[in-house]
């Protein structure tokens, strides 16, 4: 069946969710806003931004949280508080240093590059969602390859399909 034969891991994007979380805090510790204790009130599982209400997706909400803590238990308003420190248009460019939004360059076919919104196009709403991973798209072989660096320290590595052939 044609519809079988693209190679999804490099041909399909969606929204990554919450794992950019891990992204941000990566960006924020590098430029030096936050430190792995910084904390930020994660306003009881509701936050306002403009005439949108970001949530928790516990039923409690969540008090104060370390950057860590924010990252554990993936709340999305301390990534959006994050977020909003941090700045959309350095975390647009440190997304963009962990390869997203372009592509991988990986030696297969029907690779797409997946989207980050530029600033001048982002709304207030655009720019908070951004923090916990909506609003943009990537393919899983980008979200690999960008985890990759994080356990890397940092160092972003290409992915590719055959590094060498040594024999017959």
């Amino acid at each position: 069946q044609p519809y079988q034969w693209r190679n999804r891991t490099v041909t399909d994007c969606y929204e990554p969710g919450s794992t950019i979380k891990a992204f941000l805090l990566a960006a924020a510790l590098d430029r030096g806003i936050v430190s792995p204790q910084t904390m930020f009130f994660c306003e009881k599982g509701e936050y306002r931004v403009g005439r949108h209400v970001i949530h928790d997706h516990d039923d409690e909400g969540h008090g104060l949280l370390t950057v860590s803590e924010i990252v554990k238990v993936s709340s999305n308003i301390g990534a959006v508080k994050m977020g909003e420190v941090l700045g959309y248009k350095t975390f647009c460019g440190y997304l963009e240093k962990f390869g997203f939004g372009s592509e991988t360059q990986i030696d297969l076919i029907g690779e797409r590059q997946g989207f980050i919104r530029p600033e001048k196009e982002a709304k207030e709403i655009d720019k908070a969602t951004l923090s916990f991973g909506q609003g943009m798209s990537t393919s899983s072989i980008q979200l690999v390859m960008a985890m990759a660096a994080i356990a890397n320290g940092g160092k972003l590595m290409r992915p590719f399909v055959v590094k060498a052939i040594k024999d017959q």
